[in-house]
């Protein structure tokens, strides 16, 4: 009975506590929904309270610190600007035209620019210290977008089939971070040009060993500190061309490009190299499948369909990382455009319309074969058809 009694008491104790506890909980509720209640009004006369937190602007560009550029405004735009570090581009080189020079002259002048360690490997080495070409001033800028929208005014005359077709590409997929360069000057400011590239005679190097020892150590000695996070491009033109020395075996060149491809992810650098195409196609499908980016630029001569344009570029191959594209391909071929010496404008392909002469000519030719066939189709008077 004790027990029982003693175990009774305690449970009322303890229902009593917890009465207690429950209206000092209940008090406590109320006075803070008071306060609460009382600071919602006191905001409500002052309208609105300033907070710390900023809006993020979901269209602003972030910076990417893996995002480079070839060098080229309109053939950037064509990739959205997405070339990363560590990607290596191939260029199948046009003869005997020479686009590929003015466009190795984009690469390399582009980083000088923006003031990237450049590295070139040449047949030629001297002539790129005179090669760099120098950026557009705002009044030639101002000319050249005058010049392109009245270009542009023409094409859409031109183009009478394509009234629908955007030829251009857009302005505002154009980077304003890649410098605008005028091929037909260079850079008179040799010293400048001397600390910022650096030109090698490509026929020194016996084999292709010691060529890749060279590139290694060319990187390491350009690195100023270990944080150095700066941008390096490696132009390496004309690789088993006509003036080319190097000897090499197939399986000395699949361990060179297996090896040039590990160092270019690794230092986080630009690599272009330009092949003629005279070379068999057992190298080239080596090159191919060894690079991220490849583009072949074919020249057009007697071409009677595309007469406005001095060349073409195709892409054959572009970076992709598990079949998934973070740009998008508007088309795979686009014309090149060289009728300036200051700029090569890259555009898509449209044909030319006929001329007004020649379409009427066809026009009096028609009527003519017309009248020749009325002429011949009419009976002979006296004659009926021969009936089988």
């Amino acid at each position: 009975m004790k027990i029982q009694y003693k175990f009774l008491e305690n449970l009322l104790i303890d229902s009593t506590n917890l009465t207690r506890n429950f209206n000092f909980f209940q008090r406590y509720i109320f006075i803070k929904f008071n306060q609460f209640s009382k600071i919602v009004q006191r905001i409500n006369q002052i309208g609105m309270i300033k907070s710390s937190f900023v809006k993020s602007d979901k269209n602003k560009a972030k910076d990417d610190l893996n995002k480079a550029f070839f060098g080229h405004a309109e053939f950037d735009a064509i990739f959205s600007n997405s070339i990363k570090k560590g990607t290596t581009i191939l260029i199948e080189e046009d003869y005997p035209t020479s686009m590929h020079v003015s466009f190795n002259r984009y690469f390399v002048g582009c980083g000088f620019h923006l003031e990237q360690n450049c590295f070139v490997y040449d047949v030629f080495p001297k002539r790129w210290y005179d090669m760099i070409p120098v950026k557009s001033t705002s009044e030639e800028k101002r000319e050249q977008e005058k010049l392109a929208i009245s270009k542009q005014k023409e094409e859409n005359k031109i183009a009478w089939r394509y009234n629908h077709m955007t030829i251009k590409l857009k302005e505002e997929a154009l980077s304003k971070d890649i410098p605008r360069l005028d091929l037909s000057r260079n850079v008179a400011d040799k010293e400048k040009v001397k600390n910022l590239l650096i030109s090698k005679d490509i026929n020194q190097f016996g084999n292709l060993k010691e060529l890749l020892d060279d590139i290694c150590n060319s990187l390491q000695n350009s690195f100023s500190s270990e944080n150095d996070t700066k941008l390096k491009k490696i132009c390496i033109t004309n690789l088993f061309g006509n003036f080319s020395k190097i000897k090499y075996t197939d399986q000395e060149l699949i361990k060179f490009l297996y090896a040039i491809k590990t160092i270019t992810r690794a230092s986080h650098m630009l690599l272009v190299l330009t092949i003629p195409p005279t070379i068999s196609e057992k190298l080239k499908s080596l090159f191919y499948m060894n690079f991220d980016l490849v583009i072949k630029l074919e020249p057009l001569f007697e071409n009677t369909e595309f007469l406005d344009f001095n060349g073409m570029l195709h892409i054959l191959k572009y970076p992709q990382i598990n079949n998934y594209l973070n740009f998008k391909l508007d088309t795979l071929t686009w014309g090149l455009k060289a009728s300036s010496k200051k700029r090569i404008e890259i555009e898509k392909l449209y044909l030319q319309p006929p001329d007004q002469d020649n379409i009427n000519a066809d026009n009096v030719y028609k009527e003519e074969n017309k009248t020749q066939t009325i002429i011949c189709s009419n009976k002979p008077s006296g004659k009926t058809d021969l009936d089988f």
